[in-house]
């Protein structure tokens, strides 16, 4: 499967302190989801080496009784090798308009109908994230969100929001000069509300990756989520996707 380009059809994966309230408990109904994945075929994001890296995949076959899972590799022979030596792959997709997410081990390649496949055991978990509040808004280009980063050495960083829900945050470093890493917290991180005013929170981050912009220069991403997120700054971030949505409504009619 090729790679993302400027604009990344990928899903990052969740991470909630209640999860536990929407793993999908029936063997069943997870393979059922799984089955639906591969009918669409979704795309599903691979994330590996805790979230530094990813490649897009999709569900070719389920075989409960064997009770193994084959997904597509991707176009990038490199980086398939290096999903394999990390020997796990948090896999992300949406299913029904709701985000899945689901581990696979034991993986493996091999040939399958001619085609290079992974081959991996069948998840004995899979979340199903049904509350709409934590759905990723992406910002508006023409006027993106900014927040200010507190970074170790006592100096400031301004950098844009690309999407943003309850959930957390996903930024852009576009001068490459942050070093951002996965686990990294950046504590009382500014944002910036065009309705609210200036907000404060706490982040940490949970992938990073580099992107291609359309000019062809390369900019640092990063996925990061909320610590303990105060209430004013969640009745801001719904308010202003609230309003966002209103504006793409108004001018799609």
């Amino acid at each position: 499967m090729e790679e993302p380009g400027p604009q990344l059809a990928m899903i990052e994966p969740t991470a909630l302190a209640d999860a536990d309230k929407y793993f999908v408990e029936s063997a069943a109904k997870r393979i059922e989801i799984l089955c639906d994945l591969k009918k669409l075929p979704a795309i599903v994001t691979a994330w590996f080496n805790d979230g530094r890296e990813f490649l897009l995949t999709a569900v070719l076959h389920v075989d409960a009784d064997a009770s193994t899972l084959l997904m597509d590799t991707g176009s990038d022979a490199e980086r398939n090798r290096k999903a394999l030596a990390a020997g796990r792959l948090i896999c992300v997709a949406s299913h029904s308009k709701v985000q899945v997410q689901f581990n696979c081990t034991d993986i493996a390649q091999e040939i399958w109908q001619g085609e290079n496949v992974f081959r991996c055991a069948l998840p004995d978990k899979l979340l199903r994230l049904q509350r709409r509040e934590y759905e990723r808004l992406t910002t508006p280009a023409e006027a993106p969100l900014m927040c200010t980063l507190q970074l170790a050495d006592g100096m400031r960083a301004r950098i844009n929001i690309i999407d943003i829900s309850p959930g957390g945050v996903a930024i852009i470093d576009y001068s490459g000069s942050l070093q951002l890493k996965p686990h990294d917290v950046f504590t009382r991180c500014s944002i910036e509300f065009p309705d609210a005013g200036t907000l404060t929170a706490d982040i940490e981050i949970r992938n990073t990756y580099n992107v291609t912009t359309r000019d062809g220069d390369t900019a640092h991403r990063a996925g990061c989520a909320f610590l303990e997120l105060p209430a004013p700054v969640a009745a801001a971030i719904e308010r202003y996707t609230a309003r966002v949505m209103r504006e793409r409504e108004t001018e799609r009619s």
